[in-house]
């Protein structure tokens, strides 16, 4: 199961394996991106 969260300034993903973080992701959103609705974001 990937966990992730979107706000309007970053996107932030964990891929987690047994209960442990496996790969973190973390994204800051440009100026325009801001705009798109948490779903397509």
């Amino acid at each position: 199961m990937i966990e992730c969260d979107a706000s309007i300034i970053r996107i932030e993903t964990v891929l987690p394996q047994e209960s442990h973080p496996v790969v973190f992701y973390s994204e800051k959103l440009i100026k325009s991106q801001r705009k798109y609705i948490t779903y397509e974001l």
